[in-house]
């Protein structure tokens, strides 16, 4: 899908970066300053780190989730994972959450991958700025629910 719809003049933003070989992908095809990647996982963020290292890629997966504020927010580690996700319950491991729509503005997002494992719904619950051309976002309807993921689309 990434190969087919991001466009070499555009800058791209990947919350759920996983193993980074998307946000490796997208390095390629427009250039890694051009990429601004995010994931909740500390130990998945070393992992895509690691894999942008070893392809020569000069850009940094943050360790950090997207939300409403600058703070901190409570993230439920899989052993799969993909599986991971926020856990608004009040246990899991304290991570770092920054303002996405200061991000989005900041970065000046023209492509937004979203692949965080039922946050989708939360997180794109929201107008997205006019610069924003193109959203590719993984649903996960088993955990939202399908009525969330239609009002998504």
């Amino acid at each position: 899908m990434l190969s087919k719809t991001l466009r070499s003049d555009d800058r791209y933003l990947e919350t759920g970066a996983g193993a980074g070989f998307i946000t490796a992908l997208a390095c390629r095809i427009v250039g890694a300053e051009n990429v601004l990647a995010f994931e909740a996982n500390p130990a998945m963020t070393a992992i895509a780190n690691d894999t942008l290292r070893r392809n020569h890629l000069h850009v940094e997966v943050v360790n950090a989730v997207l939300g409403d504020y600058d703070g901190e927010a409570r993230l439920l580690v899989a052993d799969e994972f993909w599986a991971s996700a926020l856990n608004k319950s009040g246990s899991g491991l304290i991570v770092p959450q920054r303002s996405f729509s200061s991000v989005l503005a900041a970065h000046r997002t023209t492509y937004l991958m979203v692949d965080i494992e039922g946050g989708e719904t939360d997180l794109l619950a929201r107008h997205l700025p006019d610069h924003v051309r193109a959203v590719c976002v993984e649903t996960h309807p088993e955990i939202t629910g399908q009525a969330d993921v239609q009002v998504l689309i």
